[in-house]
């Protein structure tokens, strides 16, 4: 049985033991939690040259060299921010000179012609849409009157026409007209050419005074016809088919043919005749002597022979 000194030492022992297990169990908390890990090292932008690289690395070696690279950093993020914003301004920009191009383009020529800058020009459409808006009747009075317009002579389906379209439809009637004078005045010359031709051809006679083509008048219709066609190739041609064409005239050349035939006869036996008395008188040397009645049965005689 323990006496009460020996308990006491007892309970002093298991003091100090639990005392030192408590610290031990401390110790080895503390050397359980870790350290706490340094700060990553900070990185120069990519774009930099590897000059301005080194330069940012070495800041890191100094004492306060961290506070230069982030204080760098930042300066250059800001700048870069500042720099991204004016060239989204300027992509604004550009994207609204490129639409107002677009716009003027079309007119530029015109634009240049007349002198004029596109910012007047633009200044000047404005002006005319507010002067619209505003007064419409007197605006389209002074424009009327500005392009040489009459407004009366408008119609409801007439396209507007602009002064340069006037101007050019003007030319072009008038270079028609002067065309037209042209090819009149030719038709009239080749007409009488044509005609006084038809009329030396009409009129024409043989040797004897006799005309060449006496149905002329009769067949000139037909002879046109022909010739129109594309069936006769010319004036003697068409009146040669224009007068086989007619039987009237065909009977009546075969009967003028026929009586000429018949007189040609009748004078050459004649002739035949009177050269045989001639020369029968010669032979006995006494005139031939006959009485009136007897020269008329002799030619008589000579044309019923013929």
């Amino acid at each position: 049985m323990n006496t009460p000194e020996v308990e006491e030492q007892v309970s002093l022992q298991d003091d100090i033991a639990t005392a030192y297990d408590e610290q031990a169990e401390e110790t080895e908390i503390v050397e359980a939690v870790p350290d706490t890990p340094p700060e990553p090292a900070y990185e120069p932008p990519s774009m930099w040259s590897k000059e301005y690289k080194d330069v940012f690395n070495e800041w890191g070696q100094l004492e306060r060299g961290r506070e230069y690279q982030k204080a760098m950093l930042e300066l250059y993020g800001n700048t870069q921010s500042y720099v991204t914003q004016r060239e989204q301004e300027a992509a604004r920009y550009r994207q609204q000179v490129e639409q107002w191009n677009s716009v003027i383009e079309p007119y530029k020529q015109q634009l240049d012609l007349r002198g004029m800058e596109p910012a007047a020009f633009v200044r000047q459409v404005m002006g005319y849409y507010q002067q619209l808006n505003q007064n419409p009747a007197t605006t389209i009075r002074q424009l009327a009157q500005n392009y040489n317009l009459d407004l009366a002579s408008l119609g409801a389906d007439e396209p507007y026409r602009s002064p340069s379209e006037i101007a050019n439809m003007q030319q072009t009637a008038m270079i028609q007209r002067q065309l037209q004078n042209v090819l009149q005045q030719q038709r009239q010359g080749e007409f009488q050419r044509l005609h006084q031709q038809i009329d030396t051809f009409a009129s024409e006679t043989d040797a004897s005074g006799n005309p060449l083509r006496p149905y002329f008048e009769q067949v000139k219709d037909t002879m046109t016809k022909l010739i129109r066609g594309g069936t006769a190739s010319g004036l003697n041609d068409a009146y040669d088919m224009a007068c086989k064409l007619s039987p009237e005239l065909m009977a009546q050349a075969e009967a003028q043919r026929a009586a000429a035939e018949t007189a040609r006869k009748a004078a050459d036996a004649k002739k035949a005749k009177t050269a045989s008395i001639r020369a029968t008188g010669k032979h006995t040397g006494a005139a031939s002597k006959r009485s009136l009645k007897e020269d008329i049965e002799a030619a008589y005689d000579s044309m019923t022979a013929a």
